[in-house]
Parts: structure tokens; C-alpha cells; sequence
């Protein structure tokens, strides 16, 4: 599925070969038709095509220049074969070519990036947003701008400046927000940030590689120096050959120690410029921001956009309102309705809980009275069985007395005389 971006590029169609052009989206203009907003970049193509290869040019064409400086360094020491500087690159084996296509590549991309920030800080000093086309950018002069960033210099058309400003005017276009243009200026900030941070990540690799290379190269020597010795062992009666035995294993000591110096020297030597390259990029994004942050974002404002909505929420409230007037009426109706039920309902709820309380005050007056009423039979009862009760003792104790007395009399007349008591026998047949 194609891109809009790739709208007038041409394509090859994977199935049968055919080529075939890009449409537009919705009779928008192609890519490279020239257009009051869409600029041609110095290599060709729109401004984002050449912004987006960027980093792949300066990979190549990095590449094409380390190689061009490295064979030109090595042919300037050609003439110096035999010095001790001219050999730790002519007469240490492969490994320090190696090194010095390295170092090349790694110094080509950190060139073309100065170069390009040349560029970037032409940019800054570029007015992009000009106070003669107007104080405040409002929806209706944001076109103005972005016609005039269009008249720009072709070189500049690829830069963070440029780059950030016409995305941001055309945000705002479409969008009529300044919390959505702050929003997305944001993310390309983070954007910009990010693709600095890995278009060195080449040069670390490079930064890394080398002294390994170094160290490749020590073993290798070493190897060699070890090799030499051992197959000239079998004539060391022989002193000369002992002599040049010990030479090879001295000279394949010294490849050992001169390939791993170089490369830790060319490592230290890369490692400066790159952060320094680095740090000087993110010093610009800084200034980019910054410049976005006083120039554009205080200068947008949406209140034509606001009038707008404002407009049209307006409209669409009166022609809302009758439909709304009879809802809110039909609702005021129930509400009443409802509110008549309850108290209805409430009205019944006292006169109920009236005749309850009626009714149980007056069985509370039938209960006292039966109370009442049973408390004086039980009192009048209680009483008339106590007097019963002292009127048997009282006739008991006067028979007990009266006992009493007829023993004393009897036992009066019997004193001093005994008595015989017989018992009768009967006799049953």
C-alpha cells in the first residue's frame, strides 16, 4: 500500500514488472509538481524524501570519502617507507589498512555532519516567521507563512528549523489548536532528538571496532613472532640463523604492539570530535526548540478557530432548543406528577399511623381498666381468704386449748394413783 508522500513517484510492479506512477489522494498534486507549499530539495524530490535519506547519504558518501582519505594518506607515506611512522601503516600487515579505512569513514560522516550543521545555524539566523506578514499567526495568514517558507533557500529546505516551523504551520492549519500544535511540536522534538542520537551510531561501532582490529592485529603478531621462532629451532647450531630466528620473533612482537597502539590512538582521536559533533547537534536542537517555543507557539492563536466552533455550537443549540423546551416540559409534567403521588402517598402514611396511634391508646385504656379492675378482685379476694384462714386457726387453737385444760384436769385427779391399761383380746373364727 503506497504512502501519500509517494504520490507522482514512479513503482514496478512486483508480479508482472510493469512500471506505473503513483496517484494522488483525492486529486492532490504528485510529489514532485511544484506547489506554493511543497519545495524541491537540492538533491531532487520533495523536502521530507530528501530529509528522510539524510542519514543514508551521509553513510555512503561518508564511505566514498574515508576511502579517498585513507588511500590518499597512505600513498603521502609511500615516499617515507623505512621510517618508524611511515611503517606502522606500510609494513604491519593488513590490519592497520584496516584502520585507517575505518578512521577515514568515521572522519567522512563526522565531516558531512558539520557541514550540515553549517546549514542548521545558517537556519537559525533565517527570520521563518516574518512580524511584516503579521504580529499573531491566526488561521487566516497561516498560509502567508507557509508561502513565504517556501521562498526560502533550496538548502535549508531539509533543516531542523524549516523541517519543525512548516510542520507545525501546517498542524495548525489543519487542526486550528494551540494544544495540539504545542502536542505535536512536542513529539517532533522527541523525533529530532532520537534520530540524532542514532545517526552516530555508526561512529560508536567504529569507535568500538578499532581498538578490537587493534587487538586482532596483536594476536596476530604474536602468532607469527611464535611461529618464526618455532621453525627455526631445528637450526640453532647454526648462530646466524639463530640471530634472524630472534629477529622475526622480535619484529612479530613489535606488529603485536604497534598495530594494538595505533588503534588506541586512532580510538582516542575519533572519540573527541564524534561527542563533541554529538553534543553540538543536541546544542541545536535546544536552540530549535527554543526558537519554536518564543517565535511560534506564543505567537498562534486559534480564536478564529474558537469564533467557529462557538458558531456553530451556538447554531446547533437553536436549533435544538424547541425540541429541548418540549423534553424539559414533558419532564417538569412527570416530575409534578410525581411529585403529587408522593404526597398522596405521605398524606395517607400520616392519617394511617393517626389511627394507629388511636387505636392503641384506646386499648391501653380497656387494658388499665381490666387491670384495674382485676387488682381489686384480687385484693378483696386475698383478703376474705385470710380472714377464713385466722378464723380456723383461731377455732383450732381454741379446741387445742380446750385439750388442754381436760388433761390437766385429768391428770390432776390422777396423781399419786396408777393406772393399768389392759388390752383386749378377740378372737376370730
Amino acid at each position: 500500500m503506497a504512502q501519500p508522500r509517494q504520490a507522482g513517484t514512479q513503482g514496478k510492479c512486483p508480479l508482472c514488472g510493469a512500471k506505473f506512477t503513483v496517484p494522488g489522494l483525492f486529486g492532490q498534486a504528485p510529489a514532485g509538481a511544484a506547489t506554493p507549499q511543497q519545495k524541491t530539495a537540492p538533491g531532487g524530490g520533495t523536502p521530507g524524501k530528501a530529509w528522510e535519506s539524510q542519514s543514508a547519504r551521509e553513510l555512503w558518501l561518508g564511505l566514498a570519502l574515508g576511502l579517498g582519505a585513507a588511500m590518499l594518506f597512505l600513498l603521502l607515506l609511500v615516499p617515507f617507507h623505512g621510517a618508524y611512522f611511515a611503517d606502522l601503516f606500510l609494513a604491519r600487515g593488513w590490519v592497520p589498512f584496516a584502520l585507517v579505512t575505518f578512521m577515514g569513514w568515521a572522519g567522512g560522516i563526522l565531516f558531512l555532519k558539520w557541514l550540515r550543521l553549517r546549514v542548521e545555524r545558517i537556519a537559525l539566523m533565517v527570520d521563518v516567521l516574518p512580524l511584516e506578514i503579521g504580529e499573531v499567526i491566526t488561521p487566516e495568514n497561516v498560509d502567508a507563512f507557509i508561502a513565504h517558507g517556501a521562498t526560502l533557500p533550496k538548502k535549508l529546505a531539509g533543516s531542523y528549523m524549516l523541517k519543525r516551523v512548516r510542520r507545525g504551520l501546517d498542524h495548525f492549519k489543519a487542526r486550528e489548536s494551540n494544544p495540539e500544535v504545542a502536542s505535536m511540536m512536542s513529539m517532533q522534538s522527541d523525533i529530532d532528538s532520537a534520530a540524532i542520537g542514532g545517526s552516530y551510531a555508526i561512529v560508536r561501532v567504529f569507535v568500538w571496532a578499532i581498538p578490537i582490529l587493534g587487538f586482532i592485529g596483536t594476536v596476530l603478531g604474536i602468532s607469527q613472532a611464535i611461529a618464526g621462532f618455532s621453525a627455526d629451532t631445528t637450526g640453532a647450531e647454526d648462530m646466524g640463523r639463530l640471530m634472524e630466528s630472534i629477529n622475526a620473533v622480535t619484529g612479530g612482537l613489535g606488529v603485536a604492539f604497534d598495530t594494538t597502539l595505533v588503534a588506541l590512538v586512532m580510538s582516542i582521536i575519533l572519540s573527541f570530535p564524534a561527542s563533541a559533533m554529538q553534543k553540538a547537534e543536541e546544542d541545536l536542537l535546544g536552540a530549535v526548540d527554543a526558537y519554536c517555543l518564543e517565535n511560534l507557539l506564543k505567537r498562534l492563536s486559534d480564536a478564529g478557530g474558537v469564533t467557529k466552533v462557538a458558531e456553530n455550537t451556538r447554531a446547533l443549540v437553536n436549533a435544538l432548543a424547541p425540541a429541548l423546551a418540549r423534553e424539559q416540559q414533558n419532564l417538569l409534567l412527570e416530575l409534578r406528577a410525581i411529585q403529587q403521588a408522593m404526597a398522596e402517598g405521605q398524606a395517607r402514611q400520616v392519617e394511617l399511623v393517626e389511627r394507629t396511634t388511636s387505636a392503641i391508646e384506646t386499648q391501653k385504656e380497656v387494658i388499665t381498666a381490666r387491670m384495674k379492675g382485676l387488682t381489686e378482685n384480687l385484693e378483696t379476694e386475698a383478703a376474705n381468704t385470710l380472714q377464713q384462714t385466722a378464723a380456723r386457726v383461731s377455732h383450732s387453737f381454741q379446741v387445742l386449748s380446750d385439750g388442754m385444760k381436760e388433761l390437766n384436769k385429768v391428770l390432776r385427779e390422777l396423781d399419786g394413783k396408777q393406772v393399768k391399761i389392759e388390752k383386749k383380746r378377740r378372737w376370730f373364727r
